[in-house]
Order: C-alpha cells, then structure tokens, then sequence
C-alpha cells in the first residue's frame, strides 16, 4: 500500500500501530497509519502514548482512548461499564 501525504505530514508522518495483531497465522504489530495515542496514565504522571490505529484505539470517554494492553486492565477494574465479552 502507498499512501500520499501533503503538508507537515509529508514530513513528520503518523507513527504506525503498535498493537499486535494475527497476521497471516503469526502474532505481528498492526503497523496500519496511527490516529490516535493510548491516554493511560502511568505511574510516573506521564501517559503511554502508545500510537494506535482505529481498530486498536478503544475510545473510554470524549477524546480518551486506550491501547489493547490498558483497555483490558481498566475493563478489569471496571467490570460493571462492560456488558459484552472483552475486545481484542
């Protein structure tokens, strides 16, 4: 696949997807065009900013979205705001 970009992008592009994902019968990254950052707050007062695609970013509130990885967790903590069976 070959996608264009113009302006800023061209020169600073989107980071990849760094969540993993079955390709082809292997465990892989996605590696598809990143638009959205984990918003998981670490330790430390920093976020993970793990660069996510829209498949792997799982949208929590307004303009918060967590990787795979952090989303599982908080489902964890959280078991009474999910009804369905966990999201890969």
């Amino acid at each position: 696949m070959h996608i264009k970009l113009s302006g800023r992008g061209s020169k600073n592009p989107p980071a990849p997807c760094v969540a993993r994902a079955w390709i082809e019968g292997k465990d892989e990254r996605c590696a598809c065009i990143s638009g959205f950052l984990c918003d998981h707050e670490l330790s430390d007062g920093r976020t993970c900013d793990a660069p996510l695609c829209d498949a792997h970013a799982h949208q929590v509130a307004k303009n918060r979205h967590l990787c795979p990885g952090h989303f599982a967790a908080y489902r964890e903590r959280e078991p009474d705001l999910f009804s369905g069976p966990a999201e890969t």
